[in-house]
């Protein structure tokens, strides 16, 4: 998600320690405008969850894999973010953001847009960070065909219907 630095209102809170679901409440109660990152460790590498707060209703999440070059946004993003809340190992930070600002990242990032029910966040628990979640993901990246990589870069059309070259031969090349 692409978003502005924005003001640091907390830093380098210990996961294991924090309760991101209490940092939420206090946020929702702050009507906190701004966003909330999270970057746990995963099984190959760093894995980041981003909230976006609109005075104090999320309403936007992203979810990154660096390891693999994959990005989930939306509904698909906050359940992964749930998960990263018990990892053992990560940090939480807090950045500000004016709402104008929070207006524009959602502008920039629509597929992020996600709104949970209020209810349904006073009752998440987890107890373990699941790897279900990116042994997902690198199945996905194992299982890659050459042309999917091509289809990603939007070249597979063009392979597809580029008729061949036609070489010259050696006799119309030495006239």
């Amino acid at each position: 998600m692409n978003l502005p630095y924005g003001k640091a209102f907390k830093t380098n809170l210990d996961n294991a320690s924090t309760d991101a679901f209490k940092v939420i409440e206090e946020l929702r109660r702050k009507r906190f405008s701004g966003y909330l990152a999270l970057a746990v460790k995963g099984q190959k590498g760093v894995e980041e969850a981003t909230l976006l707060l609109d005075e104090g209703k999320i309403v936007g999440a992203a979810y990154e894999y660096y390891a693999y070059n994959k990005t989930f946004s939306g509904e698909k993003a906050f359940q992964r973010f749930v998960n990263a809340t018990a990892a053992k190992h990560g940090t939480l930070e807090v950045f500000e953001l004016t709402s104008e600002q929070v207006h524009l990242a959602l502008a920039f990032n629509e597929d992020s847009v996600f709104v949970p029910q209020e209810q349904a966040l006073r009752n998440v628990k987890v107890k373990e960070f699941s790897p279900f979640f990116e042994d997902e993901v690198r199945k996905d990246a194992e299982t890659a065909s050459p042309q999917d990589v091509s289809k990603k870069f939007k070249m597979y059309e063009l392979t597809k219907t580029a008729p061949a070259a036609k070489l010259p031969t050696h006799e119309e090349t030495n006239q």
